[in-house]
Parts: C-alpha cells; structure tokens; sequence
C-alpha cells in the first residue's frame, strides 16, 4: 500500500511543475480575489443547478418488507440484549508530579 504524499511533497511538485511551465513559455495571471469562474458571477447559485437529477418516479410500496421492517422494530424491543457484567480493571494512580504512585482496582 503506498502512503499519502505529505504536504511539503505535495508543494514541492506544484512547484516544480510551475517552473517547468513558466520556462516552457507558459504564462501565470493573478486572478483578483472575490472573482468567480462562473460565466454569471453574480447572485447565489441557484439549486437547479446543482441538483443531479429532479425527476421522481413513483415508488412502489412492498407489503412483505414493509411488514418484516415492522416485526423486525417490535421484535428487538421486546427482547433485550444480554450484557456482560463489567470487570473491574486496574488503574495507575499518579501523584502531584506524575509521578506513578499505585495500582488501584476501579469498577465502571
């Protein structure tokens, strides 16, 4: 599995690759700062635009699934689970210095 390249890996290709660009002939261009690449900048986005698909077909309804969701929500409610007792487990008691002092059994 490889690792994620890190952040100062990730800087130091961009600006490799930005060099390489500017001496292949390539030119950068400040983009002033509030200005939008949309077409029409201005005003909200509207949501018909972003939305992927706006048609809703009918939906059919099961009677079987509905009615095994149904039995499956009454049934775990009236069988509870069985849980474990909790085991007591020991914990480091430090002083004032953190410094380790004693072991101590604690139920939770």
């Amino acid at each position: 599995m490889q690792k994620p390249p890190t952040k100062k890996e990730l800087r130091e290709s961009l600006e490799r690759d930005l060099k390489k660009f500017v001496n292949s002939g390539g030119d950068v261009t400040e983009v002033p700062k509030g200005l939008s690449g949309r077409d029409n900048g201005s005003g909200m986005l509207k949501p018909e635009t972003w939305h992927m698909d706006k048609s809703t077909g009918e939906r059919t309804q099961i009677p079987e699934v509905l009615q095994a969701l149904d039995n499956r929500k009454t049934n775990k409610n009236s069988a509870p689970k069985q849980t474990q007792k909790k085991r007591p487990r020991k914990k480091l008691i430090y002083d004032d210095f953190g410094e380790p002092l004693r072991w101590i059994w604690v139920e939770e």
